[in-house]
């Protein structure tokens, strides 16, 4: 075979695919022939990081062996989005510091889930709170959240 590393593991995939699967091990069929996972691998040359990569990543599309770093980029650029939304929707920016508050009314937790279900909606998947607030931590840290409302005198 004379594949690209890509085209290879998706070739991979397609065999694991099509593989029976019987006592949470896969059987292959190769020249007319039920093989087992190692038989299949030392027939093919395949590592088992390589076996087990393309396994963990059945139902992805294979892009250069970057999956991780698409998803990661696209969380990414979706937060500096939203982030950017929240500030110019919401955003109170004080004029003697960088700082920016939002109203009493948001908790972190509703932020992130309102981000999460907008993200859902966008992209077909989700990501973990620490993720959002590692993000709001670097990206973002003169966001804050106003404790406490105070009228200015009347």
């Amino acid at each position: 075979m004379n594949l690209s590393e890509q085209q290879f593991t998706e070739w991979i995939k397609e065999k694991i695919r099509g593989a029976a699967l019987k006592n949470n091990t896969y059987y292959f069929v190769v020249k007319g022939n039920t093989v087992c996972i190692n038989a299949f691998c030392s027939i093919y040359g395949i590592s088992k990081h390589k076996f087990n990569g393309a396994l963990e990543t059945l139902d992805e599309v294979t892009i250069h062996r970057n999956v991780g770093k698409k998803k990661k980029n696209e969380k990414n650029i979706f937060l500096q989005t939203w982030f950017n939304w929240l500030i110019t929707s919401y955003g109170d920016h004080m004029p003697n510091s960088n700082h920016i508050y939002l109203p009493t009314f948001f908790t972190k937790n509703d932020l992130f889930e309102t981000a999460l279900k907008n993200f859902i909606m966008e992209c077909g998947y989700n990501f973990s709170e620490k993720f959002f607030l590692d993000f709001w931590k670097e990206h973002f840290p003169q966001i804050k959240i106003s404790k406490s409302f105070r009228m200015g005198p009347w």
